[in-house]
């Protein structure tokens, strides 16, 4: 496990961009990461440009730039530093044995 990706982690309404509801609650994505001993490697809130992107097969990241893009921009970034630590560790695995 990489770690907790949490989907839906809070709304973000068309009309008022800054504004973000927790309307699922918050703190799940952390607390499934502390009992499994990760880390929570992004939160994609429920908003409608990547529902909309998701549902047509077209990446909101490619059409709208905002909350989007920063998202998934984190996440893959996050994401790419575990792999590196990761293969790190295994590298230095495989030079001790």
């Amino acid at each position: 496990i990489l770690g907790i990706v949490e989907n839906m982690a809070y709304f973000i309404p068309p009309d008022m961009p800054d504004k973000r509801y927790a309307i699922f609650g918050e703190g799940g994505a952390q607390r499934l990461a502390e009992e499994y001993d990760t880390e929570v490697l992004g939160q994609i809130p429920l908003e409608i440009p990547i529902r909309k992107g998701g549902h047509e097969g077209v990446p909101a990241v490619l059409w709208h730039e905002n909350t989007a893009f920063a998202t998934f921009q984190t996440l893959s970034r996050n994401i790419a530093r575990k792999i590196a630590i990761n293969n790190a560790s295994l590298q230095h695995k495989n030079t001790q044995s």
